[in-house]
């Protein structure tokens, strides 16, 4: 019970150390986030992830998005997941604030995972709601007419509800899942009238680990997103751990960009991560390359002997 007691007020700690993230800085985003690092804590991409680590674990991550292009993506995001009631039940939530151009969004995300044992691993099923916060800032705009009525309606906040489920199977090898997103399409429109809404959209993730030798591991993993309107993109990964200590890891995102990523165990509960894409297709002569960096922590060390891989 007091073990209990201790993962719940170091959830909360985290949790307002998340809001303080969100509201007391200049964070950036756009509706639908991409992740290069997304393995290192699947949470991120898949909310029946939630618990899985059998302890407290948090995640940073920062994304800049076509460095130097003005008015391209920047994303930060805080997530937070722990076990509930032994290994049946995980929890979590993210908090993400992103900007692309004028626009500014954040979101508030909480999920609740229920795990059943399945022969060698585990599959999930997981709820999600969440809070989307949106407005447009106009000074970031330049108008012909500035008294234009439109215009002056685009600095008002909007609060959307946002609904979703997921789910995964998860073994020490092997994790397969997907996350559907947005279910309620609710309405974004920044003026009256305004027919936009949010789109639903699902996330696929997969993955596969292979041993290479006591200590060295490769990993191949895949994502697919899709969205209305027939949007889909994919990519694949592939990722060597040398000695359980360093990933090193490159992939591409097709008719999109090269990836190159990797990270280091500092200890058996930080874990930091860099990567690098370089976009394939010419974007205006602009500098098209992204960056992302991923802090990764867990609240108790891992067993004698253990390796997450993922």
């Amino acid at each position: 019970m007091m073990q209990r007691n201790s993962t719940i007020f170091q959830f909360n700690r985290l949790l307002l150390a998340g809001l303080v993230l969100l509201f007391t800085r200049t964070l950036n985003a756009q509706q639908e986030w991409s992740y290069t690092q997304y393995q290192f804590n699947l949470y991120d991409v898949n909310s029946a992830y939630a618990g899985n680590h059998q302890t407290l674990s948090a995640a940073v991550r920062h994304r800049s998005q076509w460095i130097g292009f003005e008015g391209a993506p920047a994303t930060d995001q805080f997530s937070m997941h722990a076990p509930l009631a032994g290994s049946r039940i995980g929890i979590g939530m993210r908090v993400v604030s992103d900007r692309i151009g004028a626009r500014r969004q954040q979101l508030l995300k909480s999920s609740a995972a229920y795990k059943i044992r399945v022969s060698k691993g585990t599959f999930s099923l997981a709820l999600t709601a969440g809070l989307l916060r949106g407005c447009i800032d106009r000074s970031e705009l330049t108008a012909q007419d500035m008294n234009d009525a439109q215009l002056a309606q685009l600095g008002a906040v909007q609060l959307t509800p946002m609904v979703g489920a997921a789910f995964l199977y998860s073994s020490n090898r092997i994790f397969l899942g997907a996350e559907a997103g947005a279910l309620n399409q609710s309405s974004i429109g920044n003026t009256p009238g305004s027919l936009a809404r949010i789109y639903r959209r699902v996330n696929a993730v997969a993955g596969y680990i292979f041993t290479m030798g006591e200590s060295d591991v490769l990993e191949l993993s895949t994502q697919l997103k899709w969205s209305e309107g027939m949007q889909l993109q994919a990519e694949v990964n592939a990722q060597y751990l040398y000695h359980n200590k360093c990933w090193l890891g490159a992939g591409y995102r097709i008719n999109s960009a090269w990836q190159l990523l990797a990270s280091w165990m500092v200890n058996e509960q930080f874990r930091i991560g860099l990567s690098y894409d370089n976009t394939v297709s010419r974007l205006l002569n602009s500098n098209q390359s992204s960056a992302e960096l991923f802090l990764g922590y867990t609240l108790h060390k891992r067993s004698a002997g253990a390796v997450r891989y993922f």
